[in-house]
């Protein structure tokens, strides 16, 4: 197939998603039960493909093959335990939860315990949150029960955590920027002492994002960027950076990634290596899961030449890699004293 014949073929996986009610992410925070309602509506897109019922799909809503890994999700806030549970075992998955907060990290473990082989924890303060949680003095607050909580779980990953340059927190008039570098930076450092890979939340930042990481001494083993949305040549910098280029991870969500034209989407997966590439849900309904991964497996597959089941067995793969391996023992955390970011 030719790349354009390709393009346009994608495209349609892209519009007729639209047609089945896909909506952008609304300008609310997880975690709040009032605010869920909104979360649900986001995510009700996927309902159709998780049925396997897609009416006029072309070749959708046929399910997902076996072993799929969803590399960033946050079902934990669900708090519907058996359906993730049942989630994982029909489909033989593994699915990473991506903490947002303090008050969810808890729970993240919990849910992971229930099937650690498929459901693997992160934790982490999420650029939305940071406002509320001022980094601490060393040895206590939200950073002292963060790397307490890693160094019980050696499984678990760091996230999410990120810059967000348009995300305002409700009640508020501008970005908090300040804050969430603040906690970036802390939890960054944290990372590369616990040596832990790090899921990266970044929006309206790249230029700082790709500043912050390239100028410091060490990073952490793997450096995911969930659901990029940056251009092709930031991504190319990212492969490119002196020392740290190949620690590079990016994913892609229908959630986040196929809500407008999928033109730069697809020429931005194609030119992802093939072993740093991951597949993600980004959604909170353990219910939508399967829809939003399938149609994320179409585009993948057709922006890089694939069959479906190539792309779910390639992406999962290099989220195997990805998983934390600890060499030594970690050392004790301290307040880092980083080099102030280059705005």
């Amino acid at each position: 197939m030719s790349g354009a014949a390709r393009v346009l073929l994608v495209a349609a996986v892209v519009q007729q998603g639209a047609s089945w009610g896909v909506l952008p992410r609304p300008a609310c925070p997880w975690g709040r039960p009032a605010l869920r309602p909104a979360m649900a509506a986001a995510t009700r897109c996927c309902a159709a493909g998780a049925s396997g019922a897609a009416p006029g799909a072309g070749g959708l809503g046929g399910g997902i093959p076996e072993h799929c890994w969803d590399a960033h999700n946050h079902l934990q806030l669900s708090r519907k335990d058996a359906e993730v549970r049942e989630l994982v075992e029909a489909h033989q998955m593994t699915v990473s939860l991506m903490g947002t907060q303090p008050a969810d990290w808890a729970h993240a473990r919990a849910l992971a315990q229930q099937l650690p082989r498929q459901i693997r924890p992160s934790y982490g303060l999420h650029p939305w949150w940071a406002h509320e949680h001022p980094p601490p003095a060393p040895g206590s607050g939200w950073m002292h029960a963060l790397q307490t909580a890693l160094e019980e779980d050696p499984r678990a990953c760091l996230g999410e955590i990120g810059l967000d340059g348009q995300w305002v927190p409700p009640g508020l008039e501008a970005v908090q920027y300040e804050q969430q570098v603040a906690a970036f930076r802390e939890q960054l450092q944290l990372a590369v002492l616990l040596r832990r890979p790090v899921s990266v939340h970044c929006v309206k930042a790249y230029g700082d994002m790709f500043d912050t990481l390239r100028t410091r001494a060490e990073l952490p083993p793997a450096v995911y960027m969930h659901s990029w949305g940056g251009k092709l040549g930031m991504l190319q910098s990212y492969v490119k950076m002196k020392k740290f280029g190949d620690r590079f991870y990016f994913g892609f969500s229908a959630m986040a990634n196929l809500r407008d034209t999928c033109r730069k989407t697809s020429a931005v997966i194609a030119a992802v290596p093939d072993d740093r590439l991951l597949l993600e849900s980004d959604l909170e309904e353990p219910g939508h899961v399967v829809g939003a991964l399938e149609r994320m497996l179409q585009v993948i597959a057709e922006a890089k030449g694939w069959s479906v089941e190539e792309a779910a067995a390639i992406t999962q793969q290099n989220a195997k890699v990805r998983r934390p391996v600890l060499t030594a023992p970690p050392a004790p955390y301290l307040s880092p004293a980083l080099p102030p970011l280059l705005l």
